[in-house]
């Protein structure tokens, strides 16, 4: 199983899920000049508080001892490049 996005990265359901199944979980991080910049690009209407509500979660889940998340910087098409490649490859594992 695989999700990505704000309703089910949660601490809450993250949890629930390690303990039923083999739970990996990867946060992918990037400096915060990049950030900014990837939200000027698209042109996004968040707001600053949307955006620090966000953060703090991310802050939480990374901080999560019961769910040890894997993080990874995605700052450069190289490094998406290298966590594409892995998640393939752990994905290939399961079939």
């Amino acid at each position: 199983i695989i999700f990505e996005g704000d309703r089910l990265f949660s601490n809450s359901i993250l949890e629930y899920v390690k303990k039923t199944y083999n739970l990996t979980t990867i946060v992918l991080t990037a400096d915060e000049n990049i950030l900014k910049a990837r939200h000027k690009n698209r042109n996004d209407s968040q707001t600053d508080k949307f955006l620090k509500g966000r953060k703090t979660k991310i802050e939480n889940i990374i901080n999560n001892k019961n769910i040890k998340p894997l993080v990874l910087k995605n700052n450069n098409i190289e490094d998406m490049s290298s966590i594409y490649s892995m998640i393939v490859e752990r994905i290939k594992k399961f079939k």
